[in-house]
């Protein structure tokens, strides 16, 4: 076929000279492999004729007859003749019905009171807020920097997330768990004699955060069967189960509290003979818990010592000073949470 000739082209005269469609097309090319000239096609005009004998024979093959829409004249027609309608002529006709459909859908819509542009006004509101909010991202992104802007990013999977729900079932296991433990050690030769750490406060408070009618059902007969077994080895786990129901007993009565329960630690550098610097983290002597910890600075406070972590305001002139009240509202406000914790 001559360059101008493109498939586009040739379907777009089957349609318009012949009236076939894309599958009568799809037929036609295939007789046409049978009809292959026997040179190269020079011209538009040698094409135009070749597809001509190509299409007759096409229709002699298939039984079926042309109305040429250029005027010329056809035969009587066969049976399966096809009329010719150009695809401008179609696209056009196709248009009208859209145009006249989508007339008719805003007849109905408003005679039933429907806003059709309701959706786009919305859709556009939401790009506008969209596109307010990332302007505001990118201005922070350019104050904060890339590195900030990926640091706050979530780094937790919701469905890694604990649920308080399964949190409060699990109470009964810790708590089982914990008397199978000391009932272990008290079982244990070497140890039998020894003393069951019921101070665990850390512990102790878990369980009372978690404290229900269940958890006291679960402890107080554990306790009742310790008993009947009149094994005096068990008698420390005996005092445990105690210990745990009447503390679970008393936290019914109250919300759960969060209560700083660690040791306190203090910083201890040393430096060995070649000059190797190591820093480490010790607890601090005679302070075992916060609340001591705590306490002992509330009492150089009332010495009138400046404790070494003290709270300070400013002044007119523009320093910054001790102050004691400041000091001691914060430091009680430590203590409670030590000592009653805070919900």
């Amino acid at each position: 076929m001559p360059g101008g000739f493109s498939l586009a082209q040739t379907r777009s005269t089957l349609q318009t000279l012949y009236g076939l469609g894309p599958l009568r097309q799809d037929a036609l090319f295939l007789v046409a492999l049978t009809m292959e000239p026997v040179s190269r096609l020079t011209s538009e005009a040698e094409a135009s004729a070749w597809l001509s004998t190509v299409a007759q024979t096409y229709a002699a093959r298939v039984g079926i007859s042309y109305v040429v829409s250029s005027g010329s004249t056809g035969g009587a027609g066969r049976k399966g003749a096809v009329p010719a309608i150009s695809s401008a002529e179609m696209q056009k006709i196709r248009q009208q019905e859209v145009a006249h459909i989508q007339q008719q859908i805003q007849v109905l819509a408003r005679y039933a009171g429907i806003d059709l542009l309701d959706g786009t006004r919305s859709a556009g509101r939401e790009k506008a807020v969209s596109a307010e909010l990332q302007s505001e991202l990118d201005q922070a992104k350019i104050e904060l920097g890339d590195e900030f802007m990926t640091g706050v990013l979530p780094q937790f999977d919701a469905c890694k997330a604990r649920h308080f729900d399964s949190y409060w079932n699990w109470a009964r296991q810790d708590a089982y768990e914990w008397i199978q433990q000391a009932i272990a050690m008290c079982s244990l030769d070497t140890i039998r004699d020894k003393h069951i750490d019921l101070c665990n406060a850390t512990r102790v408070q878990r369980l009372k955060n978690c404290a229900n009618a269940e958890l006291l059902e679960l402890l107080s007969g554990t306790a009742k069967v310790l008993r009947t077994s009149n094994n005096s080895i068990l008698e420390p786990v005996v005092q445990l189960v105690d210990t745990l129901h009447k503390a679970c007993q008393q936290a019914l009565e109250n919300t759960p509290v969060y209560c700083e329960l660690s040791a306190p630690m203090q910083p201890k550098t040393r430096i060995s003979a070649e000059g190797d610097v190591s820093y480490t983290e010790i607890a601090r002597k005679n302070e075992p818990t916060y609340a001591a910890f705590i306490e002992r600075i509330q009492l150089a406070m009332l010495s009138d010592q400046v404790p070494p972590i003290h709270m300070s305001k400013q002044t007119s002139s523009g320093q910054w000073m001790y102050n004691r009240e400041f000091t001691s509202v914060y430091f009680d406000g430590l203590s409670n949470i030590a000592r009653q914790g805070v919900s």
